[in-house]
């Protein structure tokens, strides 16, 4: 069984009940979708790290969401006003660009890893964040792909140096970009790590 976690901020002039109402849409929507809660937090109103600064910016962008479930995207756009895409990222094609490209663990389960980063950086006009939730190998001279017949799909491990490869051919400089690790939270053995990939 796969775990995954979520966590998303709210804006902190919500009204408690109003923040209630929220949380529970999206505990809703993901127990509809099959999903079984094994944990949940209220972290409660918190000073970060840095300060929010601009939130109206964050109402007055265009955003973009693709997710190859077509129920997803369904839900996202009977329930926002922006723009969303059911299919396959790596077969479609875009007469667009983005000031900024996120991708949160999709890269781990791609069938072409290189095809897939190579996209990101030809979609993005200013800032690109890519994680992956398979570890950090620095030590990997390439990509391991594993293919799970159970799952339907790959779960793969990015080599740091396969990655820099990508960027340099992409004409990405050096002082550029930052492959990184992160810890993850996870005790999974192998998954204590995210590589996170920043320009």
């Amino acid at each position: 069984m796969n775990h995954y976690e979520t966590v998303f901020i709210l804006n902190p002039v919500l009204s408690d009940v109003q923040i209630k109402e929220t949380v529970k849409k999206y505990e809703d929507f993901l127990v509809s979708k099959g999903a079984k809660m094994i944990a949940k937090e209220d972290w409660g109103l918190k000073k970060l790290a840095y300060p929010i600064q601009n939130k109206k910016m964050f109402s007055e962008i265009d955003y973009t969401g693709i997710d190859i479930s077509k129920q997803c995207i369904d839900y996202c756009k009977k329930n926002s006003q922006f723009s969303f895409f059911a299919g396959d990222f790596l077969k479609m094609s875009f007469d667009t660009s983005f000031d900024l490209v996120f991708s949160h663990d999709v890269i781990t389960n791609v069938s072409d890893i290189d095809g897939f980063l190579r996209k990101c950086l030809k979609l993005t006009n200013k800032y690109l964040y890519v994680c992956s939730d398979r570890g950090f190998h620095p030590y990997l001279e390439n990509h391991k792909q594993i293919w799970s017949e159970s799952d339907s799909c790959y779960y793969n491990d990015l080599s740091v140096s396969q990655l820099q490869r990508i960027m340099t051919e992409s004409t990405i400089e050096k002082d550029q970009y930052v492959i990184r690790p992160q810890k993850s939270g996870s005790d999974e053995k192998g998954n204590e790590t995210k590589v996170i990939i920043e320009v």
